[in-house]
């Protein structure tokens, strides 16, 4: 062996030394990257033992085992480079997968095992003999021709850990570049060298790549546990200290100031000896302080949380002094919105609910010799208003009608939106003005003087008595006011003891409903309709009457918008739509045939169930045509949701029901919505031509509605007929049906049935 094998020997040697070494410094640490970097020092080590115990050899079997461990080590060496790039890059990415690398090792494991095993069968190279110049003689692999499936395994690896390094050196942060640029470099060198030795192994009979992988585990180490960390965390002391959102200034024993980080620089860009009050702490015996100082910052004051303290000696004597100043600022501001946002309205800026009412308890109590009005306010069909012009218009609405109530400004008034549209304010008696209140809400209602839609606003005025009642009791007291307001054009309604009868009255009739509705005590009555060209009776319209078992007679009136404000009336109309279904049918099974009833259906109808099902289930069950089953509509069904209410008739339509317009003309829009909704009948009230001026007018305007109806292929039923002058202008007007009390008033099923029914084969 030459000299020089000999000093690359120890050269290999030495650095097998320190591979052990950063194996043992490596393995201490368990943490998956330590053990990477230890399997990476324990493979090389490998190589470096078998190629010396081939280089050093002169027995050709113990060399061609030596070399075929080495080729099979250096295999497994090159994947251990790529398991500690993945290691390296699952440190910084933990949605990384490892699940490319099976491939790898099975390559690898298997290229690893069949190079070991080259002694056997000469499969891969053979070991010859050759003289240097020197006159020494060395054993060398003679490589055959199926050795360049070793080599592609091997270029694959190398060309895997290029590609790999390259990548995140483009992606990494600038700190972590080093250890990818220094893995690229030494793979760089290793494939190089690695090459050379096996494709001139005559000229280049020693492999110099060996040194350099050993040198590239040595780094690796270095890179990764050693040096690249120490020097992430001096940046990141660095940078941390720097840009951290307290500002921080050091002073040395003489109280000189000797260092200030980014955010101090600028609370003080003069000498601090020129600050009093920072010269002040450091001239006192306070180990230490903490308190809060506003200081100018950036054109704006800012709110400083501040702690002083002594860096003191084992004697406890000071030797050093630090301030450390937390900008608050913004965290004030912050506690403020949140404490604004938890009692203010966030639509109109106004008091919430919660707050309104403890204010409103507050200022009670503190005030006893002052007299209080508790107000609510009410916009009358909210919803609706949102549904035909949008809900940026009822957000504008709202907030010009908090802008009005402002306006009454006194001492002691409280504001507040209680839900939705509703308002509250707690005004003493004598600062509350009914013209302001009337003037203000004149103004609102300017709002909508384009919109040919004119909404109002209701007031109501509870006069508090008993400042110990529950708030929320008086606030309902005034709102109560505003559900009972019945008269038109009144605005401002005042609460009193009628009222609470009303509600005992109310929620009598809601407690009683469900037993009422199990025990049948709701009856179906009928109104008939008489054709006006026969004065035959085919039909009527079903009516409900609430009949207790005291045979007790609840009108229609009193119950019926009860019900319908406690969202309870879909319950009835079912019931007797149904009684309506089970009647036609028992006519049916009789022989008659042709009559037909009349079932009203609500707007609310529309939310609590889906109609078309309900409908068509009934007359499927009680097996009756759908056209026995007229449907009664208001226009206020179509006004509320037209597309989806629209939508649901055309359907029960198309099934066969015939749907009927109640109460056409009393509306705002009937003409618009016969354009939007085919329907088979319209009815008119002729109570229309009574509360005219002018009767002749009167009927002028019915006589047209007659004409158009007709014009669409529409029936026409005059409801509400009273007399005999009535009923003949009507027919001669050319309307089918009539209904009215000059035939009959809504009587019980026997008796429409005693006087009306008549069998038609």
């Amino acid at each position: 062996m030459n000299i020089t094998s000999l000093v690359y020997i120890a050269f290999v040697g030495f650095l097998f030394v320190c591979n052990v070494i950063c194996l043992i410094l490596a393995m201490s640490r368990r943490t998956k990257l330590s053990y990477s970097v230890a399997r990476l020092q324990f493979s090389v080590m490998m190589c470096a033992i078998f190629y010396t115990m081939a280089m050093t050899t002169k027995d050709k079997n113990i060399a061609d085992i030596g070399f075929g461990l080495y080729f099979a080590c250096l295999s497994f060496a090159e994947y251990m480079i790529l398991r500690l790039i993945y290691t390296m890059v699952v440190a910084g990415n933990p949605n990384a997968t490892g699940k490319r690398w099976v491939w790898y090792t099975i390559v690898a494991g298997l290229d690893s095992f069949f190079v070991s095993f080259n002694f056997v069968n000469k499969t891969y190279f053979e070991i010859k003999s050759i003289t240097l110049s020197s006159g020494s003689e060395i054993l060398i692999p003679e490589f055959s021709a199926l050795f360049v499936f070793h080599l592609m395994i091997m270029g694959i690896m190398a060309v895997a850990v290029l590609a790999h390094t390259i990548i995140e050196i483009f992606k990494s942060s600038r700190i972590n570049k080093g250890k990818y640029i220094t893995i690229l470099s030494f793979s760089s060198a290793i494939f190089g060298l690695g090459l050379l030795y096996i494709l001139f192994p005559d000229f280049i009979h020693i492999d110099y790549s060996l040194a350099v992988f050993q040198m590239l585990a040595v780094s690796a180490f270095i890179f990764t546990l050693s040096l690249l960390p120490a020097g992430i965390r001096k940046s990141m002391l660095s940078v941390a200290n720097r840009d951290i959102t307290d500002a921080v200034m050091c002073f040395d024993f003489d109280k000189n100031c000797i260092y200030k980080n980014r955010l101090a620089q600028k609370c003080f860009p003069e000498k601090t000896k020129n600050i009093q009050w920072i010269q002040t702490l450091l001239n006192s015996d306070e180990e230490l302080r903490q308190f809060r100082k506003e200081i100018y910052l950036e054109d704006s004051i800012h709110t400083f949380d501040i702690e002083y303290r002594q860096i003191l000696d084992r004697r406890k004597k000071a030797t050093a002094y630090y301030l450390k100043l937390n900008d608050i600022t913004l965290e004030l501001k912050k506690l403020q919105e949140e404490q604004y946002r938890s009692t203010h309205d966030e639509l109109t800026g106004l008091y919430n609910r919660n707050y309104f009412f403890s204010e409103m308890e507050r200022i009670l109590l503190e005030n006893t010799d002052i007299d209080f009005y508790i107000i609510c306010t009410n916009i009358k069909n909210f919803k609706l208003i949102n549904d035909l012009f949008g809900v940026k218009f009822g957000d504008r609405l709202l907030k010009q009608q908090a802008t009005e109530m402002l306006k009454s400004n006194s001492e002691n008034r409280i504001l507040g939106r209680i839900s939705a549209d509703r308002f509250a304010m707690l005004i003493p008696k004598e600062h509350f003005l009914p013209e302001m209140a009337m003037k203000n809400t004149t103004h609102l209602q300017e709002l909508s003087k384009n919109m040919n839609f004119k909404f109002n606003i209701y007031i109501g005025v509870y006069d508090i008595t008993n400042r110990y009642e529950n708030v929320h009791t008086m606030y309902d007291k005034a709102f109560l006011a505003i559900k009972n307001n019945k008269q038109d054009g009144q605005t401002i309604s005042y609460y009193n003891t009628t009222l609470m009868r009303k509600i005992m009255a109310d929620k009598n009739i809601i407690s009683e409903f469900k037993y009422a509705l199990n025990t049948d005590q709701f009856k179906m009555y009928l109104q008939p309709q008489i054709m006006c060209s026969t004065g035959k009776c085919f039909g009527a319209e079903a009516l409900v009457r609430w009949v207790d078992l005291d045979n007790k007679y609840r009108q229609p009136g009193e119950f019926i918008p009860v019900l319908e404000e406690a969202g309870l009336i879909y319950k009835l109309d079912y019931y007797i739509w149904e009684k309506a279904v089970q009647k036609v049918s028992e006519w049916k099974s009789k022989g008659y045939k042709d009559y037909y009833i009349s079932v009203n259906i609500s707007v609310k109808d529309f939310f609590f169930a889906d109609l078309y099902t309900v409908f068509t289930e009934l007359v499927e069950k009680y097996d009756v045509p759908a056209s026995s089953i007229h449907l009664e509509i208001t226009e206020s069904v179509i006004m509320g949701d037209d597309n989806f209410h629209r939508e649901v008739l055309s359907h029960l339509r198309e099934y066969g029901f015939r749907v009927e317009m109640d109460d056409f003309g009393s509306g705002y829009s009937s003409l618009s919505t016969l354009k939007k909704m085919t329907m088979d009948v319209l009815k008119i009230d002729m109570g229309f031509i009574s509360k005219t001026n002018n009767e002749e007018r009167g009927k002028v305007i019915v006589s047209s509605i007659i004409k158009m109806a007709k014009a669409l292929g529409m029936n026409v039923i005059s409801e509400g007929v009273e007399n005999e002058e009535q009923a003949q202008f009507l027919k001669e007007t050319g309307s089918d049906v009539f209904q009215g009390y000059l035939f009959s008033k809504p009587i019980t099923v026997d008796e429409f049935e005693e006087k009306y029914m008549e069998v038609h084969e």
